[in-house]
């Protein structure tokens, strides 16, 4: 204790001593042996040292307002960030709860379908809907070009003047087709998945076998030379390479209600109409891919696995190579 004390002493008195130079103080034991020393580096007057202290405390709280401020910030931050998520929250909730609320006040009738044709870049080709047995057909532009009326297994068609153009009447498992004189046109022969198509004449000139969602058209020689695909709402069609020629979808015809009181009813035209735009604006769209995609090359097959045909597309254009690799000719991407 007593070495202690006097280590303590003369550390003091270092302090205590005027000057800022580097010194080294020694410190003795009781018996004035050296035990140890002691490096002073800077130090400073008893006022000083006051001085410097009272800086250092003045720094430590303004350090202490500067977190608490902070702190206090953040803090602000965060509830602040709460309320606003739980106001967004509220909104959605008053949004769904409002349109919760419509659905229940809304209903649908219906009153037929729509179905829309596509070319195989994506283009609206024409429209038929069918409401009440009629059936009215539009093309492209959203002219009315024919119009057919079906009752129960008979169906008479009618160009866009409304002049009788043909029927078309089913009975058991035969179609026959006649021409506005009442002349049969065609006959058609349905034996389970399998249909056979005749002439006038009675020449078979087809047939089609359904497997699945699929069927698949041959010529009078056997060889393939369409499929027509179809699931719930659309119809897709190729061609004997498979390649798609076009498609179809099919839409509800609806009376809308509010209330229980009758507010809209579908209209074929006003449908036919915004379909279109849409088609076009998608066909934009992905002509623009596939130009930002750059060329693309597709090889075509038979079922043997020989290569018959290769379809090469970049650059807004189409080109179309036969088996030997000639050219069978160039369209522009997107060409109707």
């Amino acid at each position: 204790m007593k070495m202690i004390g006097t280590w303590c002493a003369a550390l003091l008195a270092g302090f205590l001593a005027v000057g800022t130079a580097a010194e080294t103080v020694e410190i003795r034991d009781n018996s004035g042996n050296i035990v140890g020393r002691a490096d002073l580096d800077g130090y400073y007057s008893s006022d000083e040292l006051n001085r410097k202290l009272d800086e250092a405390r003045k720094d430590m709280q303004r350090l202490l307002e500067e977190q608490r401020r902070k702190a206090a910030d953040e803090t602000a931050r965060q509830v602040r960030q709460a309320i606003e998520n739980e106001r967004a929250n509220q909104a959605r909730m008053r949004l769904e709860i409002e349109r919760e609320i419509e659905r229940l006040k809304t209903s649908y009738s219906p009153i037929g379908t729509i179905t829309f044709y596509y070319d195989a870049a994506g283009y609206l080709t024409g429209s038929a809907a069918e409401t009440d047995g009629a059936v009215v057909r539009r093309n492209a532009a959203g002219t009315v070009i024919g119009t057919e009326l079906i009752e129960g297994g008979k169906t008479l068609y009618y160009d866009g003047s409304g002049n009788l153009t043909g029927a078309r009447v089913v009975s058991g498992g035969t179609a026959l087709v006649y021409n506005a004189a009442g002349e049969v046109y065609s006959r058609e022969v349905t034996t389970g998945e399998l249909t056979t198509y005749y002439n006038a004449a009675g020449r078979v000139t087809g047939t089609s076998r359904k497997a699945g969602n699929s069927t698949v058209f041959r010529n009078t020689a056997g060889y393939m030379t369409g499929t027509v695909t179809e699931t719930p709402g659309r119809t897709t069609w190729y061609d004997d390479m498979g390649i798609v020629t076009g498609t179809a979808r099919t839409e509800a015809l609806c009376r809308k209600f509010y209330e229980g009181k009758l507010v809209a009813v579908d209209n074929p035209a006003e449908l036919h109409e915004r379909r279109k735009q849409e088609a076009a604006m998608n066909v934009q769209t992905a002509q623009a891919r596939r130009n930002e995609a750059g060329r693309k090359t597709v090889r075509h097959y038979d079922v043997n696995g020989r290569l018959i045909a290769t379809t090469e597309s970049g650059g807004g254009t189409i080109r179309r190579y036969g088996a030997a690799g000639e050219h069978m000719g160039t369209t522009a991407a997107g060409s109707r």
